[in-house]
C-alpha cells in the first residue's frame, strides 16, 4: 500500500510540472556524466512473526533511524526538449544497527546491522527551467546484513527502490539533488535462536529515505 500510495503521488507531480513547464527549460542543461557526494536519514522496518522453542508465534515488529554517508555516479541523456533518462550508481559507506531485539527470557536477543548498501537505478527525469528538474528513482537496492552471534540470518538482502526528487543547479556544472523513496526488500528467516536454538524469526523488512546530494557535472 506505501508503496501504492508513492507511485501515485509521483505520477501526479509530473503530471502537473508538465504544465507549467516555460518555455526555456531544456533536457541538454542535466546531460552528460555526473559525480556527488550524499548523506542521508534512513528509517528501517522489520515486521515479522518469531516462532519460540514449543512453536508459539509472536507477531512483533522493530526498526531504527538511521543516517548514512556515500557517493554516486552515472549519466543523463536527453531525450527530447525538456525529458531526459539517468543511469546512476550509489554506495553507502559504514555500518548501522537497523533493527534490536530483547527478549524478557534472554534467550532470543538480536541485533540487526547493515552495511554497504548499494543500489543501480533508472531515473526518468524532466527539466522545468534552466537550473531547475524532477526525476523519479527505479532501483535495484542491495545491503549486507550481520546479526548477532549466535544467529543464522541471511549475509545479503535485495530489494526494490522507488523515490522522487529535484535537481537545482547551483552554478557551472555544481548541483544539489534532494530526494525521498521506499525501499521493499524481500523476505528474510533468521533462525537458531531462543533455548536450545529451535526458534526463528520470518522477517518482512522496509526502508524509507530522505537524501541529499552535492554533485558536479561534467
Amino acid at each position: 500500500m506505501k508503496l501504492i500510495k508513492v507511485i501515485i503521488s509521483s505520477a501526479c507531480l509530473l503530471l502537473a510540472s508538465i504544465a507549467a513547464i516555460p518555455a526555456q527549460a531544456g533536457s541538454s542543461d542535466f546531460s552528460g556524466p555526473f559525480i556527488s557526494v550524499q548523506a542521508s536519514a534512513n528509517g528501517a522496518e522489520l515486521s515479522g512473526v518469531y516462532t519460540d522453542n514449543d512453536g508459539a508465534a509472536t507477531e512483533g515488529t522493530g526498526g531504527k533511524v538511521f543516517p548514512a554517508a556515500g557517493a554516486s555516479i552515472g549519466v543523463n541523456i536527453p531525450l527530447g526538449p525538456v525529458f531526459f533518462i539517468g543511469i546512476e550508481g550509489q554506495m553507502d559507506f559504514g555500518q548501522a544497527l537497523i533493527s534490536a531485539a530483547d527478549d524478557a527470557a534472554k534467550e532470543a536477543n538480536i541485533d540487526i546491522s547493515a552495511r554497504n548498501r548499494e543500489t543501480w537505478s533508472i531515473t526518468p527525469g524532466l527539466s522545468l527551467s534552466e537550473g531547475s528538474a524532477i526525476f523519479l528513482r527505479f532501483g535495484d537496492t542491495d545491503i549486507d546484513l550481520e546479526c548477532t552471534v549466535g544467529t543464522t540470518c541471511p549475509s545479503s538482502l535485495s530489494g526494490d527502490t522507488l523515490g522522487i526528487g529535484s535537481i537545482a543547479k547551483i552554478g557551472h556544472g555544481l548541483y544539489i539533488k534532494a530526494e525521498a523513496g521506499y525501499t521493499e526488500y524481500g523476505e528474510i528467516s533468521i533462525t537458531n535462536l531462543g533455548k536450545g536454538n529451535n526458534g526463528s524469526i520470518d522477517a518482512d523488512p522496509d526502508m524509507i529515505y530522505g537524501n541529499i546530494q552535492l554533485g558536479w557535472q561534467f
